[in-house]
C-alpha cells in the first residue's frame, strides 16, 4: 500500500470523486460461490484484461461485485472500487479518479503519477489523461517489477447518466482500459442495456462477459441459502410455524432474485412487533403472481400508511413524486421543504414505515435513497395503476415543477449580501463568497437554482409526447406551469442567475435556458422572445459575471435595453449607435497558432469545428467562446477541410496528410484509426447529418465515402474527374454525395455502390470551387471560378433554370437551403447574394461602400465631403450629410490607393499609390485633373494638399518626400531626403512652407518645403512603424499616429511630445488629421472606427482605461464589463467623438459603484 506521498497535493491536482464505498452487505456465505470462483478464475487465466457481469435488475450484481471488493481488499489486491448511483453526479473524471485511488494504493504507482508534468491535466483529453496518469505510470510500475497484480472494480456502470452521457465512458472502459498492463484487471457490473452489450460486442477482443442468471437451480438454491440465515432470528418469536415450507414458499417466489429476498426480510423484520403478522401475509400469497414488483405492493399495503385515509395517501404520492423526479439526492431536512406541509416529522414518519424500501444513504453524500432502483419503476409502472400508491409520472413532474417555482419565490436582489462592485468574487473577504452562500442561501434553494430548467423540460416534453390523448386536467396544469414560468421571467430570473454565478455554476445558467427554449410553446410568443434575450445577454456577459457577481447589474443590464428599457439611474449609462442586437460577436475564439483553413458550426450553433495550418482541430463552445477539449493531434500537416455532424458530436477533417479523421468532440478523442486511401491532399470532407458517413475529395481526383464507426471504406472509390476535386457535400440521409472539380464538372454518387448517378453535370466554364446539396439531396449547387451560380437537379444531372449571374470575380462558396428553394453564394468581388433557385434571380444582394480595406479618408474643410481611398483600388468622394456617394467612384490606380487629401474647399482631391504615381482628382465630375504625377521609384504611401489646392506632397517607400504642382504634374524643388527607410505618410501646412513626414524608422520629421531641409530635430516616442502625420494651420504642431495601436501630438520646434499618448484604439491607427489649431485630433485604425481627441493636457488621475480582457478599471477597481464587439469601438475617456459602423459610449460619472453599489439598487428592484 501508497505511504501517500503528499496525496493532498495529488488529490488537489486531480480532484478525483472522493465519495464513499457504499453501505452493502458481500454474499452471505456459502451463496453465489460458483459465480465467484469463476470470477477468480478468470482473473488468473485470461487473456483479456475486462470482465463484464451483467443480469436483469436485482439479481445480485452490486453484491458480488461487493464480495471481490471486500476479497481483495483484504489480501491487498485491490486497487481502486469505483460504484456509479442512478441518480448522483460522479464528481471529476474517472481517469483522474482511477489514478489518485491507485496511487494511494501502490507506492511505485504513486511516485509515478505524482511527477506527470501537466499543471493543466484536469482539462485534458481522455487520451492525454489515460497515457499520462494510467497507461504511462502504471507501465512503468510493471517495468520496475514492482507492482503486483491487482484488480479494479467499477459497479452499476448502467447507473452512469443515459446512453448518451456513457457513451465516452464506455470507450475508456471498453478500449482504452485493455491497454493497461497485464496484472491489472478490471470487473464492470452492468444491467443488460442496448449500450452497453453493443460496446461489449465492438470490443470484444478485449471484453469477456459473463452472465449473472437468476432463475436456475443454482440461484434459487442460493436464496434459500441467504433466507434461512437472515430469517432464524425473526422465526424465534413465531409460534406454529413450518419454517422449512414458510422458507420454500419464500425462495419460490423469489425465483432467484436477491433483491426480492432482501426486501422481504426488511418487509417482515419492521417493525419488529409485526414479524408474525407480516410473515404470514406473504405467504397468503401463494398461487399469486409472485416476483418483485408483488413483494413491494406488499411492502405497502402492510407499511402503517392509512391508504384509506386521503391525507396519508397525499403525503406518500407527494413524497414519492419528489424522489422519482429528483435530479440529486436530498437531505431529508431539503426534502421536507419540497413538501407543501413543509412538516419534516410526518416526512420521517413516512419514512420510518417505508424502511423496508428507502434508507439513508450513507456514503459521503448523504440523503434519502430507494432500496433499488426497481422500486420507482415500479410506482410508475402499468402493474400499480389503479392502487392508491401508483405515480403518474406528469403528475409528478408537474407537482416537482411547481415546487421548483414556489421555492424560488425567496429570491431577491443581492443574495450574498455583497458590498464592494469594485471586486471579483474570489477577492472578497470577511465572509468570503463560499461562507456567504452558506448563511443565506438554503440546500433546497440551491437545487432548484439548478435543476428547475430541466424539470420544467422534463415535464413539457413528457407532455407533448402524450400530446394525442392527454385530458383537460394536463392542459390546464400547463397552462398553471407555463403562468409560474410568466411570474418567475418578470425579475426573479435576475436574481436566480446572480446566485448560480456566486456558486461558481455560470454554465447553469445558459443550459437552463436553452432547455427551456427547446420545449417552450409556440403559443408563448413573449416568453420565448423574453428568454431569446436572456440567453443572447448571458452568453455575452458569461465572462464578465462568472468573475464578480455585481456585474450581473452594473455591466450587463446597460446592454441590454430590450429587457430592462427603463434603468435606474444608479447604474452606469450606455448609448449605442449602429449595434444590431441579437447579431453581437458572442466570443473571439483564438488558439490556433497558424492560418485557420476552415470552420464548420453544429446544426444547435453551439459547437463550432476548426482546422489550421498547424495541423490540429479545435472544438469550442460559443456561448463561453472557451475551447471544449485540448486540440485534437495527429494530422502531420495542414488541415484543408472541416466538418461536423448534426447534434455536434463528431467532427471529420482533411488534410494535406492525405488522411480523414473522425473525432469525438465530447472527449477530443480520435475515433478509430485515420482513414487512409487518398494518394494526394485532402481538400474537402463533409459528414452525414447521422455522423455515421463521411465523404471526402482529393487531389488525386477521387470522392471516397467512410464509415466513421470503423474507419473503413464503404464501396469503391468514386472514379471519373479528371482534375483535382474542390469540394464535396452529402446528403442529410448519407446516401448521396456530390463533388465539384477543377475539370468544371459537378457530379453525383450513390454513396452505397460509389456509382455515379446520372450524367455529369456540365456548364461551368472554369474550375468548381463549391458545392452543396440539399438535404433530400435531390438538388445540388455549385459556384465556380466562372463568377457563375448554377443550381443541378441531381437524377438526371441537368441544370435547373437559368445560370446565376452577378458576380464579377470567383464565387468561392455556395450553400442551398433545407428545403432546396433558395441558395447563397459568396465571391472574391466581396459581395454575398441570395438567388431563387427556380427562377435564378437574385433575392438579395450585400454591399457596402468599397469592397477591400479602405487605407485613408480626408474631409472637406468645411466638414461637406469626404474622400476615400482604399485597396480596391478606386478613390470615392461622400456627401457627409446623407451618407451617399457623390458621382462615381474614381478609377485609374492600377494598385491599392494607399492614402488621399482634399482641398479646403473641397474640389480637389489628391491619391497616392502602390502604382507608384499621384493623382490629382475633380471631386465634381470624378475626372483625373492632368496627367499622373510620376517620379517615385517605389510605393507611394501618403499625400497631402495644401489648402488652396495648387500644391501636394507625397512621400514614398523610396525614402524620398516630393512636392508636386498640381495644375502642371510637375515636382516642385529637390526630393527631402533624410530616411534610412521608406516614408509611410506626409502632411503639408495651410500656406504650403511647412511639410511633415513620419517613417518606417518610427521617427517624425518636419521639413522647409522650400529648401528642402529638416526643421529642427527628429521626433520620436513611437514604437512602432508612423502610419500617418498631420500639421496644424499654422505649422506649429503635428499629429502623428503609429502601427503601435497610439496617436500623438508634437511641438514642431521643440520635437517633444505634447501632453499624454492618446491610447484607446485596439488596431493599427492608418490615419490622422488636426483642426486648424492645433486643440483637436482625428484618427482612423484598422478596428475600423474614426476618433475624435481633445489634445489639451489634463488631469488624469479620474480616468479610467480598457484592459485587455474587457474590464474597465481605475487602477485595480472594477468600474464596468464591456462585451468584446463594443471594445474596438467604444468612446475612451480623451475621445470627443468615435465614428464607426456602430460604437458605444459608456457615462459612469453619475452611476453608484463601489460599496454603495447595492444600496442604490434594491428600492429598483424591490419595487420592480
Amino acid at each position: 500500500m501508497s505511504t501517500g506521498i503528499n496525496n493532498l497535493e495529488l488529490q488537489r491536482r486531480l480532484a478525483p470523486d472522493v465519495t464513499g464505498y457504499p453501505d452493502r452487505e458481500p454474499c452471505l456465505e456459502g451463496t453465489r460461490i460458483k459465480e465467484q470462483c469463476k470470477i477468480v478464475d478468470w482473473l488468473s487465466s485470461s487473456e483479456k484484461q475486462i470482465l463484464l457481469v451483467y443480469g436483469v435488475a436485482g439479481c445480485g450484481k452490486s453484491t458480488v461485485a461487493t464480495t471481490i471488493e471486500k476479497y481483495f481488499r483484504s489480501i491487498q489486491r485491490l486497487g481502486a472500487f469505483i460504484c456509479f448511483k442512478r441518480g448522483k453526479e460522479f464528481k471529476g473524471s474517472i481517469i483522474c479518479t482511477l489514478a489518485y485511488k491507485l496511487a494511494l494504493f501502490d507506492s511505485t504507482i504513486n511516485k509515478y503519477v505524482t511527477a506527470v508534468e501537466d499543471s493543466d491535466i484536469l482539462s485534458a483529453t481522455s487520451t492525454d489523461q489515460f497515457e499520462k496518469l494510467l497507461l504511462q505510470p502504471l507501465q512503468a510500475a510493471w517495468d520496475d517489477g514492482a507492482s503486483s497484480p491487482f484488480i479494479v472494480v467499477i459497479d452499476s456502470l448502467d447507473e452512469f447518466g443515459d446512453q448518451k452521457a456513457r457513451a465516452p465512458l464506455l470507450r475508456i472502459i471498453f478500449e482504452m482500459f485493455s491497454r493497461l498492463p497485464k496484472n491489472c484487471r478490471v470487473l464492470v457490473t452492468a444491467r443488460e442495456e442496448n449500450d452497453i452489450m453493443s460496446a461489449v460486442e465492438r470490443y470484444s477482443n478485449a471484453v469477456d462477459k459473463m452472465l449473472l442468471e437468476h432463475g436456475t437451480e443454482d440461484s434459487q438454491k442460493d436464496v434459500l441459502t441467504y433466507l434461512e440465515k437472515r430469517m432464524v432470528p425473526l422465526f424465534e418469536g413465531i409460534e406454529n410455524l413450518n419454517k422449512k415450507k414458510a422458507l420454500g414458499l419464500m425462495a419460490s417466489s423469489a425465483n432467484g432474485l436477491f433483491i426480492w429476498a432482501s426486501t422481504a426480510v426488511e418487509f417482515i423484520a419492521n417493525p419488529p412487533h409485526k414479524c408474525q403478522e407480516r410473515l404470514q401475509q406473504l405467504l397468503d400469497q401463494k398461487g399469486q403472481p409472485s416476483g418483485i414488483y408483488k413483494l413491494y405492493e406488499t411492502a405497502l399495503l402492510n407499511s402503517g400508511l392509512e391508504w384509506h385515509e386521503q391525507s396519508d395517501e397525499d403525503l406518500f404520492r407527494c413524497i414519492m413524486s419528489i424522489w422519482v423526479t429528483r435530479k440529486d439526492t436530498l437531505t431529508d431536512v431539503a426534502l421536507s421543504c419540497f413538501m407543501p406541509s413543509q412538516n419534516l416529522w410526518k416526512l420521517q414518519t413516512a419514512i420510518s414505515m417505508l424502511a423496508c424500501l428507502m434508507t439513508n444513504s450513507k456514503d459521503s453524500r448523504p440523503g434519502i435513497v430507494f432500496i433499488h432502483a426497481s422500486f420507482p419503476d415500479y410506482l410508475m409502472s402499468d402493474k400499480s395503476k389503479g392502487k392508491k400508491w401508483h405515480i403518474e409520472l406528469d403528475d409528478a413532474q408537474n407537482f416537482m415543477l411547481q415546487r421548483n417555482f414556489s421555492i424560488m419565490k425567496q429570491l431577491h436582489f443581492n443574495m450574498a449580501h455583497l458590498t464592494n462592485s469594485y471586486l471579483p468574487n474570489d477577492h472578497v473577504h470577511s465572509p468570503t463568497v463560499e461562507d456567504r452562500v452558506k448563511g443565506n442561501i438554503s440546500p433546497e434553494l440551491l437545487y432548484c437554482y439548478e435543476f428547475w430548467g430541466e424539470h420544467l423540460a422534463d415535464y413539457l416534453t413528457y407532455i407533448v409526447e402524450l400530446e394525442g390523448h392527454s385530458s383537460k386536467r394536463s392542459k390546464k396544469e400547463i397552462m398553471s406551469a407555463m403562468a409560474e414560468l410568466s411570474d418567475f421571467l418578470q425579475i426573479r430570473w435576475l436574481f436566480w442567475a446572480e446566485v448560480l454565478t456566486l456558486v461558481k455554476k455560470t454554465k447553469l445558467i445558459l443550459r437552463n435556458i436553452e432547455m427551456v427554449r427547446k420545449c417552450l410553446p409556440t403559443i408563448m410568443s413573449g416568453e420565448r422572445k423574453q428568454i431569446d434575450l436572456m440567453h443572447a445577454m448571458f452568453s455575452q456577459f458569461f465572462e464578465c459575471i462568472a468573475h464578480s457577481t455585481p456585474h450581473t447589474y452594473i455591466s450587463a443590464l446597460p446592454f441590454s435595453l430590450q429587457l430592462f428599457p427603463k434603468l435606474p439611474k444608479e447604474l452606469p449609462e450606455v448609448k449605442q449607435w449602429g449595434i444590431w442586437v441579437g447579431a453581437t460577436q458572442l466570443k473571439v475564439l483564438t488558439g490556433h497558432s497558424s492560418y485557420i483553413m476552415a470552420v464548420a458550426i453544429s446544426a444547435d450553433g453551439r459547437r463550432v469545428v476548426s482546422g489550421s495550418a498547424d495541423k490540429t482541430v479545435w472544438v469550442w463552445d460559443t456561448q463561453t467562446g472557451e475551447q471544449i477539449v485540448k486540440p485534437m493531434e495527429g494530422h502531420t500537416e495542414c488541415v484543408t477541410s472541416v466538418a461536423i455532424s448534426a447534434d455536434g458530436t463528431r467532427a471529420v477533417s482533411g488534410s494535406h496528410d492525405k488522411t480523414v479523421r473522425v473525432w469525438d468532440t465530447q472527449t477530443g478523442e480520435q475515433i478509430r484509426k485515420a482513414m487512409e486511401g487518398h494518394i494526394d491532399w485532402v481538400t474537402s470532407v463533409a459528414i452525414s447529418a447521422d455522423g455515421t458517413r463521411a465523404v471526402s475529395g482529393s487531389h488525386d481526383k477521387r470522392v471516397r465515402v467512410w464509415d466513421t464507426q470503423t474507419g473503413e471504406q464503404i464501396g469503391k472509390p468514386m472514379e471519373g474527374h479528371t482534375h483535382y476535386v474542390t469540394s464535396v457535400a452529402i446528403s442529410a440521409d448519407g446516401t448521396r454525395a456530390v463533388s465539384g472539380s477543377h475539370d468544371k464538372r459537378v457530379r453525383v454518387w450513390d454513396t452505397q455502390s460509389g456509382e455515379q448517378i446520372g450524367k455529369p453535370m456540365e456548364g461551368h466554364t472554369r474550375p468548381v470551387a463549391s458545392v452543396a446539396i440539399s438535404a433530400d439531396g435531390t438538388r445540388a449547387v455549385s459556384g465556380s471560378d466562372d463568377q457563375i451560380v448554377q443550381v443541378w437537379d441531381t437524377q438526371p444531372g441537368e441544370q435547373i433554370g437559368k445560370a446565376m449571374e452577378g458576380h464579377t470575380d470567383i464565387v468561392t462558396s455556395v450553400a442551398i437551403s433545407a428545403d432546396g428553394t433558395r441558395v447563397v453564394s459568396v465571391s472574391d468581388d466581396k459581395i454575398v447574394r441570395v438567388w431563387d433557385t427556380k427562377t435564378g434571380e437574385q433575392i438579395v444582394k450585400l454591399i457596402e461602400g468599397h469592397t477591400d480595406n479602405v487605407a485613408s479618408v480626408a474631409i472637406s474643410a468645411d466638414g461637406t465631403r469626404a474622400v476615400s481611398g482604399s485597396h480596391d483600388k478606386t478613390v470615392w468622394v461622400w456627401d457627409t450629410q446623407t451618407g451617399e456617394q457623390i458621382r462615381k467612384a474614381m478609377e485609374g490606380h492600377i494598385d491599392w490607393v494607399t492614402s488621399v487629401a482634399i482641398s479646403a474647399d473641397g474640389t480637389r482631391a489628391v491619391s497616392g499609390s502602390h502604382d507608384k504615381t499621384v493623382r490629382v482628382w475633380d471631386t465634381q465630375t470624378g475626372e483625373q485633373i492632368g496627367k499622373a504625377m510620376e517620379g517615385h521609384t517605389d510605393h507611394v504611401t501618403s499625400v497631402a494638399i495644401s489648402a488652396d489646392g495648387t500644391r501636394a506632397v507625397s512621400g514614398s517607400r523610396d525614402k524620398t518626400v516630393q512636392m508636386w504642382d498640381t495644375q502642371t504634374g510637375e515636382q516642385i524643388g529637390k526630393p527631402m531626403e533624410q530616411y534610412m527607410c521608406g516614408v509611410i505618410s506626409v502632411a503639408i501646412s495651410a500656406d504650403g512652407t511647412r511639410a511633415v513626414s513620419g517613417s518606417y524608422n518610427l521617427t517624425v520629421y518636419v521639413w522647409d518645403t522650400q529648401t528642402g531641409e529638416p526643421i529642427g530635430k527628429p521626433m520620436n516616442g513611437h514604437t512602432h512603424y508612423v502610419t500617418s502625420v498631420a500639421i496644424s494651420a499654422d505649422g506649429t504642431r503635428a499629429v502623428s499616429g503609429s502601427y503601435d495601436k497610439t496617436v500623438r501630438m508634437w511641438d514642431t520646434q521643440t520635437g517633444k511630445q505634447i501632453g499624454e499618448t492618446m491610447e484607446d484604439h485596439s488596431y493599427y491607427v492608418t490615419s490622422v488629421a488636426i483642426s486648424a489649431d492645433g486643440t483637436r485630433a482625428v484618427s482612423g485604425s484598422y478596428d475600423h472606427t474614426v476618433r475624435v481627441w481633445d489634445t489639451q493636457t489634463r488631469d488624469n488621475s479620474t480616468l479610467w482605461s480598457i484592459h485587455p480582457g474587457g474590464w474597465i478599471k481605475h487602477g485595480s477597481d472594477l468600474l464596468m464589463w464591456i462585451p468584446s464587439n463594443c471594445r474596438s469601438t467604444l468612446w475612451g475617456p480623451h475621445n470627443l467623438a468615435v465614428m464607426a459602423q456602430k460604437s458605444t459610449k459608456i457615462n459612469i460619472s453619475n452611476a453608484v459603484l463601489g460599496e454603495k453599489w447595492a444600496e442604490g439598487l434594491v428600492d429598483y428592484f424591490q419595487e420592480t
